[in-house]
């Protein structure tokens, strides 16, 4: 069964565009209603501070999106039958680090405004669980560039010897 590549990059972008869109909305529209709900429920003290979570969280939005073209370029570089090739596991490598950056930066802006009692220790805790699946996605981006770069390697052998 022959795998049709230009459908699988074309699926791989209709879902960068899906995440792009739902990214906006979380972002741009309902971040401030969330930090405002959770304000309201958790009491007085915390009705200011909305606006530093919201910062935080435009902040930690940045390297995502910059992953995502990193991924329709993934796409791009699959529909050309260029899978296993070294700029593709430079890519994966690229998306380990900014997932690594993203999630210590979420990591630690959480940490301070908890330190700075600007933050429930509720929120804290279930937002461990964000920092461990950026973690685990660092490390898989890190792990698929390495398989990656050693398929490349085996293909330029392979292409070689014919």
């Amino acid at each position: 069964m022959k795998i049709n590549l230009k459908s699988i990059s074309i699926w791989m972008k209709v879902l960068i565009i899906g995440f792009a869109l739902c990214g906006i909305l979380v972002y741009g529209f309902g971040l401030h209603e969330i930090g405002t709900s959770f304000a309201e429920n958790l009491g007085e003290p915390y009705g200011d501070y909305v606006l530093p979570w919201e910062i935080l969280f435009w902040i930690t939005a940045v390297p995502c999106y910059v992953v995502l073209i990193i991924c329709w370029l993934v796409s791009n570089r699959i529909k050309k039958d260029l899978t296993f090739s070294n700029e593709n596991a430079r890519h994966f490598k690229w998306i380990s680090i900014l997932a690594g950056i993203d999630t210590g930066v979420f990591f630690a802006g959480n940490f301070i405004l908890l330190a700075l009692n600007m933050s429930h220790p509720g929120i804290f805790l279930v937002s461990l669980f964000v920092d461990f699946v950026g973690f685990a996605i660092t490390v898989a981006a890190a792990l698929l560039s390495r398989l990656i770069s050693k398929a490349a390697l085996l293909q330029e052998e392979i292409d070689l010897t014919v």
